[in-house]
């Protein structure tokens, strides 16, 4: 069956692809998850975002796994048709209403407008649709052991890569506040030489417990001539019961919430800077150790940094391949 081949390629490499977006970037995604709660009134549900996040996530790479190497195909038909129906009726909801700017569909790496999107999906239920309606005759591969582990072992990976990018920076940022770019228009300051620069979106999001390492870097800049900032989109008011309670030897600077959380997409974290433009990145769980700043210095660390992050990539890269790859050869 022709038609179902391609249908099944097309959709399968939508969903892998879409998922794969969000997995890298899962913090990115419940915020534009959030922005639809907001849009909608519901508000008292943002704190939910993260989890529908990691639920999306799942449904579409186990339903896109299951269509690109036609595995399960019955019930990977029938997962692409629910989410595509799902997903058009509130696309046309949001772009009739305008409420929300971009859809988030793919992370960061495609930005689309409301109608777009919408478009998009109408396309996508054309093959969504038609898998469904012959999901009694399709041909599924050959269920194993071997295949089931292979399958399991697959969505538990991208779990795991969901969860790292979570705690500690995207493992590919698409934002445009990514290594390299200018930091100016989130600061509004222009700044020259190496210094170091505390984010914290919201402040009521963190417990002044993190601010010991933070107070230690500021001492370790100070030793050194580098600059240190800190800076946040909480009101003064927050402001000064973190301080007080973080016992923090500086004050914070005020930028846009929105931009901050594009800069740093964990709850707070420590950006590298030289000459205005970033260079590194660390959530504050991951921050280099002060012994090691001594040692190698801010600009090597980054590079550490960026070296560290590199190969990871590369190597789970490599292991998704490998193992599509067997999934592929074990067909029939």
């Amino acid at each position: 069956m022709l038609l179902a081949g391609i249908s099944r390629f097309i959709l399968g490499a939508t969903f892998l692809f879409s998922g794969f977006t969000k997995c890298v970037d899962p913090q990115g995604f419940a915020y534009s998850i959030s922005e639809y709660l907001y849009a909608f009134g519901l508000d008292s549900w943002a704190n939910l975002a993260i989890y529908a996040t990691a639920l999306v996530i799942l449904l579409e790479l186990t339903t896109g796994l299951s269509l690109w190497l036609n595995y399960k195909a019955k019930r990977g038909a029938t997962l692409a048709f629910a989410i595509m129906f799902l997903f058009t009726g509130l696309t046309f909801a949001i772009a009739v209403t305008d409420k929300v700017e971009d859809c988030g569909c793919f992370g960061s790496a495609i930005t689309l407008t409301n109608w777009q999107t919408f478009f998009k999906n109408i396309i996508l239920m054309i093959p969504a649709t038609y898998l469904f309606l012959i999901r009694e005759r399709l041909k599924a591969t050959k269920e194993s052991f071997k295949r089931d582990v292979v399958f399991m072992f697959l969505i538990i990976l991208g779990c795991k890569v969901g969860m790292d990018c979570y705690e500690n920076q995207p493992l590919i940022e698409m934002s445009q506040y990514a290594k390299g770019a200018k930091i100016e228009p989130i600061l509004h300051k222009e700044m020259t030489g190496t210094a170091l620069i505390q984010v914290i979106p919201n402040l009521d999001k963190v417990t002044p417990e993190i601010q010991n390492e933070f107070n230690k870097l500021f001492m370790y800049c100070n030793e050194r001539g580098l600059e240190f900032y800190a800076y946040t989109s909480s009101n003064l008011q927050s402001q000064i019961e973190y301080m007080r309670s973080g016992n923090m030897p500086y004050e914070f600077n005020l930028a846009d919430e929105m931009g901050l959380k594009n800069l740093m997409r964990p709850k707070a974290g420590l950006v590298a800077i030289t000459d205005g433009v970033i260079i590194g990145k660390w959530s504050y769980n991951s921050m280099p150790s002060l012994e090691k700043l001594k040692e190698k210095g801010v600009v090597e660390c980054a590079i550490q940094q960026s070296k560290a992050k590199n190969y990871t990539l590369i190597v789970t890269v490599a292991l998704l391949v490998l193992l599509l790859g067997t999934a592929v050869a074990k067909r029939g």
